[in-house]
């Protein structure tokens, strides 16, 4: 069974979208429950910490995402959120695919760094057919990309905006059902 671990960006910049982020979030799960209501799904909420919202849950048993559950605050961990995901998700036997959506740049990471996570992220794409997801809200975010070794074609410039957020939720939709 294939896994996806979504990552979203909850720092202080992402304020302003709460709204429409917890809206994309219900509507994504809704999308990839009537796809597959057996697949599971984690959703991973990061600033400089991360809070698993759902874990390893099944599609069909994911209550709706709330506006209390998603507060955002804080600085950018990026390099640690998918460390430490990475190390929780490297010993199940399944297929999984990571979406990182943030509207900001790594800033605030102390446990891993960019070229350990990208050593580990090459491995787990060609041992594991593990597919990892980038969306930034900005073509300078792309360096981080970059850095981890996310390919070109699974990073997608995103607008950090009311219109922009449902439409990131999409592209991961759509890289979800090609991988």
């Amino acid at each position: 069974m294939k896994e996806i671990a979504l990552l979203l960006d909850k720092s202080g910049s992402m304020t302003n979208l709460q709204k429409t982020t917890v809206k994309a979030v219900n509507n994504f799960i809704c999308e990839q429950k009537s796809i597959h209501p057996k697949q599971r799904l984690s959703l991973i909420q990061f600033n400089e910490k991360q809070s698993w919202t759902y874990e390893y849950q099944k599609l069909k048993d994911i209550p709706a995402f709330e506006y209390k559950d998603y507060q955002p605050s804080g600085l950018t961990a990026i390099y640690d959120t998918l460390g430490d995901v990475i190390k929780k998700y490297e010993n199940n036997n399944t297929e999984v695919t990571i979406a990182l959506l943030t509207d900001g740049y790594e800033n605030a990471s102390q446990k891993f760094i960019a070229k350990n996570i990208r050593k580990k992220i090459k491995q787990l794409e060609k041992d594991k057919k593990w597919k990892f997801i980038y969306l930034g809200a900005d073509e300078s975010k792309f360096l981080d990309a970059e850095i981890l070794g996310i390919s070109k074609q699974n990073t997608i410039q995103i607008e950090a905006s009311e219109k922009g957020i449902p439409i990131a939720f999409s592209l991961i939709q759509k890289k979800i059902s090609e991988v």
